[in-house]
């Protein structure tokens, strides 16, 4: 009878110790929070990630720890430093302090040099009496070495309008529009191709059929899901200046 209750009182203290060690126990799910963080140079800002939780008047153990798509990147334990798992050492600021109060002090996770590559969910477990989780869904723009172009070329009778961006993230897609009643756009091609750097490329072709002086053909960048947008615009008035200008100047070659 004796040993068989020290196994269950051993039983009972490992589940216990994994419960605190884990975070899984008694999980208490928060609302889903989205954040869009556009990357537009080399040089961007810190990204910090907070942990929304309280425990003004706790004072018994408290353990933080953060994962991203299900695995751990980081964790605290109150009164102790913060660690950072290997996988995402070279991202986080392990001596980020996010408040001078004990119990939040390292709560949250700052990345001080972004990339695409920390786009993900993120999930922060706090574990008190009880353990609460909060989410975050982060997603990345990065368009920092991106090149966004929109071009037409007319022969004989047909314009085609192409727009092609390169080097961004996440996959975008390309819309061309116009506002004019009397031209006709019909779609002749449309590619989506990543690189192996992990960037896109896009490139959409339309055949813009009364596409006449200073018409207006737009070509929108988005990407799916997030509220962000650039749009380059496109004037016939442009080519038909050069079209004049080399007809001119054959004529003048052609008299002399």
């Amino acid at each position: 009878m004796c040993l068989q209750m020290k196994q269950i009182l051993l039983l009972m203290l490992w589940l216990t110790s994994y419960n605190f060690i884990t975070g899984f126990s008694e999980v208490s799910p928060h609302t889903v929070k989205k954040k869009h963080v556009i990357i537009e140079d080399s040089e961007p800002e810190a990204i910090v990630l907070d942990c929304e939780y309280d425990a003004e008047n706790y004072q018994s153990s408290l353990l933080v720890k953060w994962l991203k798509d299900g695995k751990p990147i980081y964790q605290w334990i109150k009164g102790h430093e913060p660690s950072v798992y290997l996988s995402s050492e070279e991202l986080i600021d392990e001596s980020f302090e996010a408040s001078t109060n004990a119990n939040y002090k390292h709560r949250a996770i700052k990345f001080p040099f972004p990339t695409k590559d920390i786009s993900g969910n993120y999930s922060c477990l706090i574990t008190m009496n009880t353990t609460q989780t909060f989410q975050i869904d982060l997603q990345v723009v990065d368009i920092s070495r991106s090149n966004f172009e929109l071009n037409s070329e007319t022969s004989k009778n047909e314009t085609r309008v192409t727009c092609a961006v390169d080097n961004v993230y996440p996959q975008p897609y390309l819309i061309v529009t116009s506002n004019e009643d009397d031209m006709t756009l019909t779609k002749i091609s449309e590619e989506y191709e990543p690189e192996n750097n992990g960037f896109y490329n896009a490139t959409t072709i339309v055949s813009a059929n009364g596409f006449d002086t200073n018409d207006v053909i737009s070509c929108t960048l988005l990407f799916p899901g997030i509220e962000y947008n650039m749009t380059k615009t496109l004037t016939s008035s442009g080519s038909i200046i050069k079209s004049t200008i080399l007809v001119f100047v054959l004529a003048l070659l052609y008299c002399y």
